[in-house]
């Protein structure tokens, strides 16, 4: 099956503004922290990842997808700066720390989505590999902190849905809004 052509970028403008936006106040926050590349480099990055979440959040919640033509390229430009940062500092702590944090994430949404297909989809699986890669790149507290917040934030919205009755057990609930502010929530507590 194909995926539906993305919408216009330009309809996307406003919220990817605004998500870059939050990523250059989370660079604030964590980059004189993290010991992973100049705060320039740091601070450009978590711009462009929130410009790309927050647009992703938008499609998840009005379509329920995630595509493949914003998550992959912006995983792999993500590692390719992350690669650039390491040398930039001839220090891989930060990459290796993205490379594991991606794939423990990614292991941890596949063996899920193998044993509960319904839990969580395939954009979802692959959403959390970058979401992942980018937190462990800050630090492992924040990327832990991401991920708690991812589900936490999750279940606290699913009970709110269920309370009033908004939404039922068998409802499929956006996870790529979730996946978004894990990855505000996770560095802004750390710092």
């Amino acid at each position: 099956m194909s995926e539906r052509p993305l919408p216009l970028p330009f309809h996307h403008a406003p919220l990817a503004l605004i998500g870059a936006l939050l990523g250059a106040v989370l660079a604030m926050l964590v980059g004189e922290r993290a010991d992973i590349a100049p705060p320039g480099v740091v601070g450009t990055v978590l711009a462009g990842v929130g410009a790309v979440l927050a647009v992703l959040t938008e499609i998840d919640l009005a379509e329920h997808r995630l595509p493949n033509a914003l998550v992959l390229p912006t995983l792999a430009g993500f590692l390719l700066v992350a690669a650039a940062g390491a040398v930039l500092v001839r220090d891989g702590a930060g990459l290796v720390r993205a490379l594991v944090g991606g794939l423990v994430a990614f292991g941890v949404f596949a063996v899920t989505a193998l044993l509960a297909p319904d839990a969580v989809g395939g954009g979802d699986i692959k959403l959390v590999a970058l979401t992942g890669a980018v937190t462990a790149w800050l630090g492992w507290e924040p990327y832990v902190l991401a991920l708690a917040s991812t589900f936490l934030t999750a279940g606290g919205g699913a009970a709110l849905l269920l309370a009033a009755r908004r939404a039922s057990r068998s409802t499929r609930l956006a996870f790529g809004p979730f996946l978004a502010l894990g990855v505000v929530l996770g560095p802004f507590l750390a710092a």
